[in-house]
């Protein structure tokens, strides 16, 4: 919305009975709405019906809500104290239909194309507003009657997406990447129903974080799965379930750094974003090393030393492990990577899933962090893991024994 170009704008339609008058006054835009009683108020005879409005631009509905028309909003003693529009952002409708509330959303719209040079009058008239005209409307807005508009501003403005379901408050553009070219993967086999809810969830995602933890949660889906498959396929009875039984762990970072090490195969693609990662070095020791746990595997300072060495020179690879300046763990140089990066994983997902002391807490602008390394090393991980071959002969095997029972 476009405040200072709608100050002291006046739009007219006739066919609607209606007149609207816009008036910045402090920081906030006001609309007077004068209605007329007939056709004819034009000659003098009519009632005129007036009321002013305070402007709320709303930047987000919860998608929950489906409303067919405008909503009175009420104050604590249920005295109306505004209406509040909802675009249908799916379907146009005809101006005819459009209420006042709706009209005035239109008219903020069209607002964003006004630049304060011109007659901003003159522009809205060009504008054919014709009854028969179709609109799709995607501003929506809160009218608060003037003399609520006080206690509105300062007793529940900020807290709307409590209890009302949305926000004032505008959402911080997403971080991008350009993309010049994207290669499909051979051989991925989405396990379940479950998993391919979540992916699709990931794209519709609207910020990385969220998008992030929908990943993980691929992963964390597989868990209890896995298990699943392992029990239904056991060949050697009591001693296989045992075994089963013994891998399987409450505790996440225990099944993910299990699932890592069976089911990744190749770390070099893993160790190029790593290595394409310094300028995250920072947040990277607050996440991993500040805030470090007990599963993590670099929790020595000197082996996270050795590692950045390593890393900054340009050497995580097996055949500069061997040099001991370089040497970040006495264990192989794949399991040690694979280690690492399920630890990194799931201090990620704890640091976005968890905002209380002891985790490292994210804010808007540690977004790139996510998409350049968080999200290129889960996208590879699950990437590997899904395409792994033994992997899908233990849960093809499980789904023919399921098919199998179903049947019987």
């Amino acid at each position: 919305m476009n405040i200072d170009v709608l100050d002291g704008v006046v739009k007219d339609f006739p066919s609607m009975g209606v007149c609207f008058y816009f008036k910045k006054e402090s920081i906030n835009l006001h609309v007077h709405i004068i209605g007329y009683g007939n056709e004819d108020y034009h000659n003098g005879d009519c009632e005129i019906l007036y009321s002013v409005y305070v402007i709320y631009p709303v930047k987000g509905f919860s998608s929950s809500i489906r409303i067919d028309s405008d909503v009175p909003l009420l104050g604590v003693d249920d005295i109306e104290i505004g209406v509040i529009c909802i675009p249908d952002k799916e379907s146009s409708s005809v101006f005819s239909s459009f209420t006042n509330p709706m009209i005035i959303c239109l008219i903020l719209e069209y607002s964003l194309l006004l630049d304060g040079s011109g007659d901003n009058d003159l522009f809205l008239d060009k504008i054919d507003f014709s009854p028969s005209n179709e609109y799709l409307l995607s501003f929506g807005c809160v009218l608060i009657e003037r003399q609520f508009s006080n206690d509105y501003e300062c007793k529940y403005k900020n807290s709307s997406a409590i209890w009302g379901g949305f926000t004032h408050t505008d959402l911080r553009e997403a971080y991008k990447v350009s993309v010049q070219k994207i290669s499909v993967i051979d051989g991925i086999n989405i396990p379940t129903s479950e998993h391919e809810l979540k992916l699709s969830e990931s794209i519709f995602s609207s910020n990385s974080f969220d998008r992030f933890l929908k990943k993980y949660h691929l992963l964390e889906l597989l868990y209890d799965y896995l298990c699943i498959a392992k029990l239904r396929t056991i060949d050697n009875g009591l001693m296989d379930y045992r075994n089963i039984m013994g891998d399987y762990s409450k505790e996440d970072i225990v099944n993910i750094k299990k699932i890592f090490s069976l089911y990744i195969d190749d770390v070099e693609g893993l160790c190029k974003v790593i290595l394409d990662s310094t300028s995250y070095k920072p947040i990277m020791t607050s996440i991993f090393q500040i805030h470090s746990k007990d599963s993590n595997p670099l929790k020595n300072d000197g082996n996270w030393s050795k590692f950045w060495a390593a890393v900054e020179a340009g050497k995580l690879n097996s055949t500069d492990f061997k040099n001991k300046d370089y040497k970040f763990s006495g264990h192989d140089f794949k399991v040690t990577v694979l280690e690492i990066l399920a630890y990194w994983v799931y201090r990620i997902r704890c640091s976005i899933a968890h905002n209380k002391i002891g985790e490292f807490l994210f804010s808007p602008s540690d977004e790139a962090f996510i998409v350049e390394f968080a999200e290129k090393i889960i996208d590879i991980v699950s990437a590997q893991i899904f395409s792994n071959l033994e992997l899908k002969a233990l849960l093809d095997k499980s789904k023919k024994i399921e098919l199998f029972l179903n049947q019987s």
